[in-house]
């Protein structure tokens, strides 16, 4: 039973039951009677309730008490609103009377909490002011409230209250707010809201994760930052160096969200690569979020880098003893562990290593004065530090470059003699450095000074040249002086001196001592007088070349090859008379081919090659003339001449030629000639001469002929092809066959009954090769695609070589082919297939391509074929100048290609600075007719028209599609561009350049420029200019980059009466005269606005004042610029006033921070220019102040800028680092 005694009565809360006591007792006699007074009604009497409630009511109203004492107590359960009043108990009989008053109590039906979000939150942010509002919905009388946080109540009131938590501090972030609804009478509180504190959060400090910051000059920047604390996230901003470059978009952030206080850490890391201008510096990171400024920490950079070096230029002078240089070296650190410095030439040619010393001078060696030239060059320093440089060296070099100043030097290698043949023209060529140049240069012939002439020409010319400096031979820049003597004579056989000086030291001379000469004779009756198996004697007429020694050159080759093998023999003392020459070479194929030419060579030139003599080495076990084996040196001795030793005084040169191909023929005949072999032996009458043959593939001989009779039994066609000849009286059976064919090839031996000689020989029968023949039906191929052809030849023997031509010329291409050969054995005969591999371009499409098969004995036997180049198209167009006035304007583009249909065909016309205006349709024949336009606009289709073909074959440019282009000129008259001006603004007093762009193809013959009528002349007053220059107009509806004139007219000092329409007309011959008019108005610089006023301050809008520019007719806008006090970044806003007569101006701005500082300014701004700004004004806001009411009281009257009749309200976005903030 709830009840609540207070002074006044009781206090019961409505639904619950309240106990009404009487302090009376009565007796039996007595009567305890409960009254309602308000409503004077009988509630009882003693234990009875009245009978005429009404139910509801009787049913909640009880009689409590001990009747035996005579206790009668009032109960009303369920209580409700009409219950409360004032009640007595009073005594029948007596003046015993107790009232007592009940208040029913009526609970709110809620309590909240305002502006909680979702999950119980309540947003605020660090810093900032934190309202909280709470309020109860109904209850009576009105319930109490109580705010408390962290079990403190903070603040207290009826219905509704509202507390403030200054300038919140992230202590209270995530903190109980708890607001209570009841009465604080009876302690009752019960209904109850919650929320917690859930602040925007700042970052913290930010923290650098690296102690220290040491980094090499070639290692990015590597460094992190973290920042705890931060909701929502922060963000980073990297900062570098002395102007605090922004580098952040060289960074990358992690965030990570701590659970138990829902804040995050960010970690920034920064990759950035840094040099040594870094080195010193610091590198900061700066942390924010949406509601924070700026906060930040800063390191110091330690970039550690390779030294730089460098090495003073310096110039001397041949007479300077003392020659130093510095080298200056600057790295970090700065002890250097690698100290050297080297000279070198001016082309890279190490000279020599020298010391330098501690304090980096260089101090050159003492040299003779004559070589101190030798110390030019550069001189290159070479340091290092430990540290890696950015080319990837620890080692860092530094050059300088030292000019010696001295006298004329004549390089070691100039000649001294020089030899030249009678008639014809020689260069006398000295080498020659000097710096500076020779100024003082003379030719003598002995003693006779050479002029130019017909004879004599004097010659120079820069040039690199060799020679000595300080042991070292390098190349040097120099000068090359040539005397030239043109058809010389024996008379020209004397010294030649050439006489230098630079004005530096003595004059210096070099002499050149000419001797005449002439062209060795060639070699002749040369012969080869020995043959063996690997070997072969040459002799050959020594040359007779007077006192001149002569140097032979033997050359040799396989016969079947083109590739001389050379040899050289020196001869000295050689009697001149019947003297002949021997050479042996050995180390030769056996039963092979070979050619020999020999030519002479003395010390002024060679002769010409010697005739070409051909000799067979012999086969391996053949008898020849008798002999099982020859013996060369029985054969050299039997010669009836004289030996003579090549390039010894005593013995034979003997040089060992090793060739590569190997060609198995022995004694060799053409097939389907006639040969005969020769027995060397006659036989007596008492016996027989037998002919045998053996093919390479029998084993048994078979008997060709005895004497003169031939074998019956042979096959009728051998019978009929084998004769034996000679003078058979003597003795003599030669065998004779004719038509020789492959089967007669073999060995073959005549023997003589009754004797044991046998004499052997060895036939090869020689087959040419057969017509060769292509392996592709036709040749085709793309120009980009070498070109891959085969031909193929059979039956040769020895094997078939192959040569190409191409074209029209018939070049030789054979170097670019490829052969494989293939034995038949069952015929010992040649396939031999050719493959050339060649680059062909259009130029050799439908010409030929020729295969020739030959071998040592055939003449050519050729195939060709007709060549298919597939190339893409070459396009070109007309260059067309047209007229304006033609009304036909037709271009021809021109296609040629193979194959001849195209695939892709397209036509732009574009500007000369390559922007398309428009596509065309082109003609099957070509031909581009350019569209119909107005006279005035013909000058339009001027420009680049390119032609774009594709026939599906790749170009040598990597392009399927090829372009050509052509050029377009419109002759036209003048033409002003769109963009000209037709007004324009003069400031008073100053000058103005009225500016007129014409497009004038061809150029402009007229220009005058008149000031209304009058036309002006160049004076003090008025400067006529022009330039070409590119500008943008319209052709066919595109904006193009054209090349104009501009043409300007300058008047200077303006006054008023300078204010006019000016004209410029102009005419370039064709068409009309053109003009353009510009009207130009005087005007001056706004007053600067004044007495800038701040005359209303709210918590988020400030209103200012100012006394408005009067500029009568003109049109005034006023730019209004404001900014943070702390900030850099003015934020601005255009405000245009039509009203008259104003003399003072209010502007509000709007959405600004509570309690911030601002700047303010204002321009003025006419049709002419802007003034100067005013004076800077600053202010702050409030925490709380009504706008409105501070308005209503200003003492001046509102003006509305940009409206009629209301007070326009700028929203100002603030721009702070990365994120924008509107603030209303």
């Amino acid at each position: 039973m709830a009840r609540t005694a207070l002074a006044n009565g009781l206090i019961a809360l409505k639904g619950s039951t309240v106990q009404l006591e009487c302090p009376y007792t009565v007796t039996d006699v007595e009567n305890l009677i409960w009254y309602r007074v308000d409503s004077k009604l009988t509630y009882s009497i003693n234990s009875e309730i009245n009978p005429h409630f009404v139910a509801d009511l009787q049913k909640r109203l009880n009689i409590t008490s001990n009747q035996t004492d005579g206790e009668y107590h009032l109960s009303i359960s369920d209580i409700r609103k009409s219950d409360q009043g004032s009640y007595e108990c009073s005594v029948s009989g007596t003046s015993k009377i107790y009232t007592e008053q009940l208040t029913v109590i009526v609970e709110p039906s809620s309590v909240s909490i305002e502006n909680v979000l979702p999950g119980d939150k309540l947003q605020g942010t660090e810093g900032l002011d934190l309202i909280i509002t709470c309020t109860a919905i109904g209850g009576q009388p009105q319930p109490d409230l109580k705010l408390i946080i962290s079990g403190s109540t903070v603040a207290t009131g009826k219905q509704s209250l509202q507390h403030t938590l200054s300038t919140i501090s992230r202590s209270y972030d995530r903190k109980t707010i708890t607001c209570f609804a009841g009465n604080e009478e009876i302690s009752h509180y019960s209904l109850v809201d919650s929320a917690y504190v859930y602040l925007t959060l700042k970052p913290l400090l930010p923290i650098f994760l690296q102690k220290s910051i040491v980094i090499e000059e070639i290692v990015p920047l590597n460094v992190s930052c973290v920042s705890h604390g931060s909701r929502p996230a922060a963000n980073f901003t990297w900062l570098i160096g002395q102007n605090k470059i922004d580098v952040t978009l060289k960074s990358y952030e992690t965030r990570t969200l701590n659970s138990s206080t829902e804040t995050y850490t960010v970690t920034s890391t920064l990759l950035f690569r840094v040099d040594r201008t870094y080195n010193g510096q610091y590198v900061t990171c700066e942390a924010r979020n949406i509601v924070s400024g700026n906060v930040s920490s800063s390191k110091l950079l330690n970039i550690k880098y390779a030294p730089s070096v460098g090495v003073e230029n310096k110039t001397f002078q041949q007479r300077d003893t003392v020659r130093k240089l510095q080298c200056s070296i600057q790295g970090n650190p700065s002890e250097y562990t690698n100290f050297k410095c080297l000279h070198k030439s001016l082309y890279g040619v190490q000279i020599r290593e020298l010391t330098i010393g501690q304090n980096g001078i260089l101090t050159l060696p003492e040299v003779p004065m004559e070589l101190v030239y030798q110390d030019s060059g550069a001189y290159v320093c070479t340091v290092g530090n430990g540290i890696l440089g950015t080319n990837g060296r620890e080692k860092q070099t530094g050059y300088g470059f030292v000019k010696i100043q001295a006298q004329p030097v004549f390089v070691k290698s100039n000649v001294k003699k020089m030899t030249v043949m009678i008639g014809k023209n020689v260069d006398v060529n000295l080498y020659v450095l000097s710096e500076p140049k020779y100024a003082f240069i003379k030719w003598y012939s002995n003693n006779t000074l050479l002029s130019q002439s017909a004879k004599y020409s004097m010659l120079e010319k820069i040039m690199i040249v060799d020679d000595d400096f300080q042991g070292k031979i390098v190349q040097l820049d120099g000068y090359k002086l040539t005397l030239v003597i043109n058809a010389v004579r024996i008379e020209d056989a004397t010294f030649y001196r050439l006489l230098l000086s630079n004005g530096i030291g003595d004059i210096v001379e070099h002499i050149v001592f000419l001797e005449i000469g002439n062209i060795p004779q060639t070699p002749k009756n040369i012969t080869v007088v020995s043959v063996g198996q690997t070997r072969l004697t040459i002799q050959w007429d020594p040359v007779d070349d007077e006192d001149f020694r002569l140097i032979y050159h033997i050359e040799h080759k396989l016969s079947i090859s083109s590739m001389w093998i050379r040899k050289e023999i020196n001869v000295r003392d050689i009697e001149i008379g019947n003297t002949k020459l021997l050479y042996k070479l050995v180390g030769l194929q056996t039963s092979t081919y070979y050619d020999v030419r020999i030519v002479a060579e003395n010390s002024f030139n060679k002769s010409l090659p010697s005739a070409i003599i051909t000799a067979k080495t012999l086969s391996k076990g053949i008898k020849t003339l008798g002999f099982m084996r020859e013996n060369t040196d029985n054969a050299i001795q039997s010669a009836s001449i004289p030996m003579v030793a090549l390039g010894t005084s005593s013995t034979i040169i003997t040089i060992v030629a090793w060739l590569v191909v190997a060609l198995a023929n022995g004694l060799s005949s053409l097939k389907g000639s006639t040969v005969q072999l020769e027995c060397p032996e006659t036989v007596p009458e008492s016996r027989t001469l037998n002919w045998y043959f053996k093919s390479g593939s029998d084993v048994m001989l078979i008997v060709y002929s005895i004497n003169s009779q031939i074998n019956p039994r042979l096959q009728s066609q051998l019978h009929r092809r084998i004769n034996i000849t000679g003078n058979h009286t003597l003795g003599e059976y030669h065998l004779s066959i004719y038509e020789l064919k492959e089967s007669d090839a073999g060995i073959y031996e005549c023997d003589i009954t009754g004797t044991a000689s046998v004499y052997r020989q060895q036939l090869t029968v020689i087959v040419k090769p057969l017509w060769p023949i292509f392996l592709q039906k036709s040749v085709s191929t793309e120009e980009t695609v070498p070109l891959n052809v085969s031909c193929i030849s059979h039956g040769s023997r020895p094997a078939a070589n192959f040569t190409w031509f191409i074209g029209q010329t018939n070049m030789d291409v054979t170097i670019n082919s490829t052969e494989t050969k293939t034995l038949n054995l069952s015929t010992e005969t040649f396939s031999v297939i050719s493959t050339l591999s060649f680059n062909v371009d259009r130029t050799y499409n439908r010409q030929i391509v020729t295969c020739k098969a030959s071998n040592i004995i055939s003449s050519n036997v050729s195939t060709r074929t007709l060549l298919n180049i597939k190339y893409a198209p070459i396009v070109s167009v007309d260059n067309k100048p047209f007229l304006q006035t033609d009304k036909i304007r037709n271009v021809q583009c021109s296609i040629q290609g193979n194959p001849n249909e195209y695939t892709y065909f397209k036509c732009h016309h574009k500007s000369y600075y390559d922007v398309i205006i428009r596509e065309l349709t082109i003609g099957p024949s070509g031909i581009l007719a350019l569209p119909e336009v107005l006279t005035e606009f013909a000058y339009q289709d001027r420009g680049i028209y390119t032609c774009a073909v594709g026939n599906e074959i790749l170009g040598t440019n990597g392009q399927e599609i090829q372009t050509g282009y052509g050029f377009v000129e419109i002759n036209a008259q003048a033409v002003f561009v769109n963009g000209n001006v037709q007004k324009m603004n003069g400031v008073f007093g100053r000058s103005v350049n009225i500016n007129v762009y014409v497009y004038s193809e061809p150029k402009y013959t007229t220009t005058r420029w008149f000031k209304n009528t009058t036309l002006l002349k160049q004076s003090a007053k008025y400067s006529m200019t022009e330039n070409l220059m590119i500008i943008y107009d319209d052709f066919h509806g595109k904006e193009v980059q054209l090349d104009w004139n501009k043409l300007t007219l300058i008047i200077n000092e303006l006054k008023f009466e300078d204010a006019a329409v000016y004209k410029l007309q102009l005419s370039n011959g064709i068409g009309n005269l053109v003009e353009h008019n510009l009207i130009l108005e005087i005007g001056h610089i706004p007053q600067t606005p004044t007495n800038i006023t701040i005359v209303s301050i709210g918590e988020t809008s400030l209103t200012v004042q100012w006394v408005h520019v009067d500029e009568g007719k003109l049109h005034m806008l006023y730019h209004l610029e404001y900014k943070l006090s702390i900030s850099s970044i003015w934020i601005h806003k255009e405000i245009l006033t039509k009203e008259k007569g104003i003399k003072e101006l209010l502007y509000i701005l709007a959405g600004l921070q509570t309690s911030t500082y601002y700047d303010v300014r204002i321009f003025a701004e006419n049709s002419f220019n802007k003034s100067l700004p005013s004076t800077v004004i600053t202010t702050q806001n409030l925490s709380k102040e009504n706008t409105a009411n501070a308005l209503q009281s200003a003492a001046v009257p509102i003006v509305a800028l940009g409206a009629s009749s209301t007070i326009f309200t700028i929203v100002a976005w603030l721009i702070v680092g990365k994120y924008h903030y509107c603030f209303e």
